[in-house]
């Protein structure tokens, strides 16, 4: 499950990036390194559970929807404290993301030098 979560949060973190939300254009961009990661971590699912890709990519779809809705009712919770929701948004990306970036850099290191 942890897996599919981070299929789901990196897609909802590229999607973010292609769509030029400044939280997710603070993250280092994960839009190859999320596909890469994606078909091989999705693979991995479907031979390790033995269940057909499709439901493996009906549960990535359903992890990313719970989790946009997730953050949506977090912002909705705390718009109203300091009147920012992207700064509500960061910190619930922030959460979802650690983990996930630490799987996407041991299955698919960042190559590109730093400048």
């Amino acid at each position: 499950m942890r897996d599919i979560g981070c299929i789901a949060t990196l897609a909802i973190i590229a999607d973010e990036q292609r769509s030029g939300t400044d939280a997710a254009l603070r993250f280092p961009s994960v839009m190859q390194r999320g596909r890469t990661y994606a078909g091989l971590v999705g693979t991995l699912i479907v031979e390790q559970s033995g269940q057909p890709r499709e439901v493996i990519a009906l549960a990535i779809r359903q992890s990313a929807q719970d989790q946009r809705a997730m953050l949506a009712a977090k912002a909705a919770a705390t718009r109203g404290n300091d009147g920012s929701m992207a700064q509500t948004n960061m910190a619930g990306l922030n959460d979802l993301a650690a983990p996930c970036f630490m799987q996407l850099d041991a299955i698919v290191p960042d190559d590109e030098p730093a400048d």
